[in-house]
């Protein structure tokens, strides 16, 4: 697969480190529907249409692109083991913040 697939690549990445069926199934949907949406608004932009993205769909991009890249983090080498917090730990640290 050369450069210009990279949604190709970064799909076949996603198939062989995802720990779980599902994983693997909810990521894989999640960078379709990206792909497909900021897709949809290049081709109208290259028709000539005057596509306009309003603040509401440019925040849903960029909140769908983070979600998606912290799944992404969680399937990479580096990733780390989910941290336990115990409810004793955050009281103390909330009553000890200013106010």
């Amino acid at each position: 697969m050369g450069d210009e697939n990279y949604i190709n690549r970064l799909a076949d990445w996603i198939q062989n480190r995802a720990k779980s069926e599902t994983q693997r199934d909810v990521i894989l949907a999640d960078l379709e529907f990206l792909g497909r949406r900021l897709a949809a608004f290049t081709d109208a932009g290259n028709k000539g249409a005057h596509a306009e993205v309003t603040q509401f769909e440019a925040s849903r991009y960029i909140t769908g692109t983070y979600l998606l890249l912290g799944d992404l983090l969680t399937l990479s080498d580096g990733a780390t083991e989910a941290i336990q917090v115990e409810p004793q730990d955050v009281a103390g640290k909330v009553e000890d913040s200013p106010t």
